[in-house]
């Protein structure tokens, strides 16, 4: 009698661990592009000018106050990121070089593919995409080690995961929200780590689906933001017109999707390496202050928009949105912009075209 008890109770505790939170369908809202657009605020960048030797390109950008952070990768290496500080003078029109972070002797460094975002207090942390190590900035060139991590090999999760966390978000001590992805064909999805008793455990969220017929990872690829204060995730699709922010708790998650006009992308192309050159982007980019969410739109291909691009005719929306969604303003940037990265202090965004960089006021 004893054994089949413990049975039962071993397979309550699987299924507790199993179950997703309930997800409350919170609405839709449409919203078409053409009057959206009709009247944007237009932004006039000024280019900072700065040196990254063989750059090749720029993957993510945090500003705080005066100082911009960086993440690239060189033209002599395929597939590591580096992480380097800039200090912002806005006279000089210049970023100036401060430091590299995570290097130890020539080619010896704390991580292979740095993803950054601010923990308790704002404090700038960096977390190793890979193997789920987080460590904290403490001061110029000095990381510490956070002992604690967003994926490892030793965590207990729902199911098979990819061991990747592509954007992370502090939720409490110990405990973070980041974007994952399902093995071979499936979803990207919303993941929670519990690190608290010492034995990392990741529980599922929500999977983000624009359309029903298409959860493949291609079809829900986009960008995740958290705010702790509002307990809000968001989450934007990068093929498809739409974006949902999703209110959490412990127990459910109210989920509210903003669409943009209808989706057109082929899909007889989904699992084809050209994917992204065929179909339209949307949103590339996701940054936040205290209260708004600032999303970049492109809504164009990739391969039109390097067109305009080089016909000085490209443009950028940058969607401002409170926490619950509701649309605030549009701004509109005449460039290819691909990372977005707003100051909350001095009201100011910083842009990149994955190469260059600019800065623009509010």
């Amino acid at each position: 009698m004893k054994k089949n008890l413990l049975v039962i109770l071993v397979m309550l505790i699987s299924l507790t661990f199993r179950m997703e939170a309930k997800v409350i369908d919170g609405g839709t809202v449409l919203v078409k592009t053409d009057t959206l657009f009709s009247h944007p605020i237009i932004l006039k960048g000024t280019k900072l000018s700065f040196a990254i030797k063989n750059l090749k390109r720029i993957y993510s950008m945090q500003v705080k106050g005066e100082q911009l952070f960086l993440t690239f990768e060189r033209k002599e290496d395929w597939g590591p990121e580096y992480m380097v500080s800039y200090q912002i003078n806005r006279n000089g029109k210049q970023l100036r070089y401060e430091t590299e972070y995570g290097k130890h002797g020539k080619n010896t460094y704390d991580f292979c593919n740095p993803v950054m975002f601010l923990g308790a207090n704002d404090t700038l942390c960096v977390a190793e995409r890979s193997f789920g190590d987080i460590f904290k900035v403490i001061d110029k060139g000095r990381l510490v080690r956070a002992r604690d991590y967003v994926v490892g090999m030793n965590a207990k999760v729902p199911y098979a995961i990819v061991l990747e966390a592509k954007d992370v978000a502090y939720a409490a001590p110990h405990k973070y929200y980041f974007l994952g992805h399902q093995p071979e064909n499936g979803s990207n999805c919303i993941l929670y780590a519990d690190n608290t008793t010492g034995t990392l455990t990741i529980k599922d969220v929500i999977k983000p689906i624009f359309d029903k017929r298409y959860p493949q990872w291609i079809a829900n690829h986009g960008i995740f933001n958290y705010s702790k204060k509002y307990k809000t995730g968001v989450f934007a699709f990068d093929v498809c017109p739409g974006i949902d922010f999703y209110s959490m708790n412990d127990s459910n998650v109210v989920k509210k999707t903003i669409k943009l006009d209808k989706p057109i992308f082929k899909t007889s192309l989904l699992t084809q390496g050209d994917f992204y050159n065929k179909n339209v982007n949307y949103f590339v980019s996701l940054s936040q202050s205290d209260d708004y969410v600032y999303a970049a739109y492109r809504g164009t291909k990739y391969d039109d928009m390097l067109k305009l691009d080089r016909q000085n005719k490209a443009k950028t929306r940058i969607i401002k949105f409170d926490w619950l969604g509701n649309i605030k303003q549009v701004y509109q940037i005449n460039d290819m912009i691909d990372i977005i990265s707003v100051d909350k202090v001095s009201n100011t965004l910083i842009g990149c075209d994955g190469r260059q960089i600019f800065l623009y006021n509010l």
